[in-house]
């Protein structure tokens, strides 16, 4: 064909740019909707690349020098909610334009370890595995649970009553959200003949205990080690007398009503807390009594897979069942799921089922475990895995053996997630945002994450399989949706909350963004060729009065190639580069399609690359084709 004033013109259309990343095929190999280099970039439904949006500083003032431990969503049924963040050991609220610290909090924490955070029953939950967890209301922070009494009662007998024999009296502590500890040591017995008893010695609990009064218990004549309610007393009354008679007494004193562990992980399922990664007892998924998250009887617990040299490093909810991935020293993982069955199941733990997933893939991170569509991500040192019911998703490219399935979700960017930093892989974090799954990773040598990959999972890379991956340029600790906005805790030592996919900057940073196009080597009969390429027809979008670079490489040049500024100014057209009959001169274009002269450009394989690298500076590219004519076969 023809094309302008070259004879033979051959013109090679490339529609579409949304097949993601990929670092693992030979960039001649890769389809033409793949990238072998990218950053910054994201994709749309039509099949364009642009500009990831860049993020801004939330809060004004930094919340300590350290990274973010944890950040969280607290939703209460009143409809109100916050954005908590802990930083430097404590916990502070979003109150615009600054965090404010909850002042009960200070230095209950451990600075530098991850705390997870569970909203549930109008309470946010927090531990960080080493603490006592702690509880916040919107109001009041106390200590998650009640522990029982250290201290011993007394009693004397007084003035006439009811109370005839020998007694002793327990107590325990009750807390606002009605969690009641175990008793402790029972006070020296006491005989009374027709008499009272003036019982002292109760304590006042500090603030942070969390609890509103105590009830106060005491045996019977026909049972000596049973006790049973006398009254209950608010905090801070130091004595009281009682005089009630045997067949007045209230409920039996609770034996079995212990306080949480210290968990590295905690959910909410179907009114009950299940956590797990207490030191102690690492392969142990604890539950909480229903509704009452704040009690964990000792007996509620089950192995998962104890034995086996696994600890558990994270649980999710996936579809009705509870997952547990496990992970070893060597980070070989493996993935156990807990049908809770249906609602009536729920209420009664022994209709519940354990079972081994046959793969071999589990999470090495709790915050890595991100549901999407059908599915749940995982990620690992072998890369990210979607799982499904009790088995992962089988790709285009995966086989099968003895039901296992050995291939991930991740093989496009294999070689970059085979270079993360494997200690460092329990801190990855993730989220689902708006039909993308963002993942805070650390780098080949990294000291913390410092790069997000997105998995956009609504797009489909070359070979049909589920999403597209990009990446991006930010160091993210821990990730939050609030008032449907994102936000990200720095994971440098900074103190500070970000609003993420907001803006055109890098917290008024350049945002370095660009898309490399795969070989182009023309049609398949002109493979072998050289080629003298001779135009780029672009169709992009007119976002601003700026330049897009174009920069095109031949045969896989390893240097910065020969470039080209594309005006992207919506008012006006590349001066040389305008084609008449198609582009407008003047007015207000929301896309323009220009052409685009190569110059010294001949070679097999063409690449080319779209970048823009200043503030508030960005692209977007729908479509473009190559012109070109041949030169012949060379050796």
């Amino acid at each position: 064909m023809s094309i302008g004033p070259y004879q033979n013109l051959t013109l090679f259309p490339i529609a579409k740019f949304d097949g993601g990343l990929n670092t693992k095929n030979n960039p001649t190999k890769l389809p033409l909707n793949q990238s072998p280099d990218l950053l910054n970039v994201d994709f749309d439904d039509y099949g364009a690349v642009a500009s990831c949006n860049g993020y801004g500083k939330l809060n004004t003032a930094a919340i300590g020098s350290a990274a973010i431990d944890g950040l969280a969503n607290f939703s209460r049924n009143d409809a109100s909610g916050y954005l908590v963040a802990i930083c430097s050991a404590s916990a502070y609220y979003y109150s615009a334009p600054s965090f404010e610290k909850i002042s009960a909090s200070s230095g209950v924490f451990t600075k530098g370890t991850p705390v997870d955070t569970v909203s549930f029953r109008n309470n946010l939950f927090m531990s960080d595995g080493v603490n006592q967890p702690y509880k916040w209301n919107g109001a009041q922070f106390t200590k998650m649970g009640v522990s029982a009494p250290s201290g011993a009662l007394t009693a004397v007998s007084t003035a006439t009553g009811v109370l005839t024999r020998t007694y002793q009296y327990v107590y325990t502590g009750v807390n606002s959200n009605l969690a009641e500890s175990d008793f402790g040591i029972a006070s020296t017995a006491v005989t009374a003949a027709s008499a009272s008893m003036l019982v002292s010695s109760i304590p006042t609990a500090p603030a942070l205990d969390g609890i509103d009064r105590w009830n106060i218990y005491r045996n019977t004549a026909a049972a000596g080690g049973v006790y049973y309610l006398v009254t209950s007393v608010t905090n801070g009354t130091s004595s009281l007398t009682d005089n009630v008679a045997d067949t007045e007494l209230g409920a039996e004193a609770p034996i079995d009503n212990a306080n949480p562990r210290r968990f590295k992980y905690m959910i909410s399922h179907q009114g009950r807390l299940f956590c797990a990664g207490e030191s102690a007892n690492r392969s142990y998924l604890w539950y909480s009594e229903l509704n009452q998250p704040e009690v964990f009887p000792t007996t509620n617990f089950l192995r998962i897979g104890e034995g086996d040299g696994q600890l558990i490093t994270g649980i999710a909810i996936h579809y009705n069942s509870v997952v547990i991935s496990k992970s070893d020293a060597r980070g070989n993982t493996s993935t156990w799921i807990l049908l809770t069955q249906d609602d009536v199941g729920a209420l009664t733990p022994d209709l519940w089922y354990l079972v081994k997933s046959p793969s071999p893939w589990g999470s090495e991170s709790h915050k890595a475990l991100v549901n999407f569509d059908n599915y749940l991500m995982m990620m690992n040192k072998d890369g990210f895995f979607a799982f499904q019911n009790n088995e992962t998703i089988k790709g285009v490219s995966q086989t099968t053996t003895g039901g296992i399935f050995t291939d991930s979700q991740s093989n496009d960017i294999e070689p970059d997630v085979l270079s993360f930093k494997t200690s460092l892989l329990s801190g990855v974090a993730g989220i689902n945002w708006k039909n993308k799954i963002w993942y805070a990773v650390p780098s080949t040598s990294a000291t913390k994450n410092d790069v997000v990959y997105k998995f956009d999972y609504l797009r489909a890379s070359g070979d049909s399989k589920l999403g597209a991956w990009s990446k991006a340029n930010m160091a993210i600790s821990r990730f939050c949706v609030f008032d449907n906005k994102l936000y990200g805790g720095s994971s440098a030592e900074n103190g500070f909350i970000y609003e993420l996919d907001t803006g055109h900057n890098y917290d008024g940073a350049t945002i370095d963004s660009y898309y490399v196009t795969s070989a182009i080597s023309g049609k398949e009969e002109h493979k072998d060729y050289y080629k003298k390429w001779r135009y780029v027809y672009i169709l992009f979008e007119t976002v601003g009065v700026w330049n897009m670079q174009l920069s095109y490489f031949n045969d896989f040049d390893t240097g910065s190639g020969d470039a080209v500024n594309v005006d992207l100014d919506p008012g006006g057209s590349l001066w040389g580069a305008a084609i008449w009959g198609i582009d407008k001169w003047g007015g207000n274009n929301q896309r323009k399609k220009i052409r685009v002269p190569l110059k010294n450009s001949t070679s097999r394989y063409l690449q080319l690359k779209f970048s823009t690298n200043a503030i508030d500076k960005y692209f977007k590219v729908h479509e473009l084709g190559v012109a070109y004519t041949l030169r012949g076969r060379r050796s």
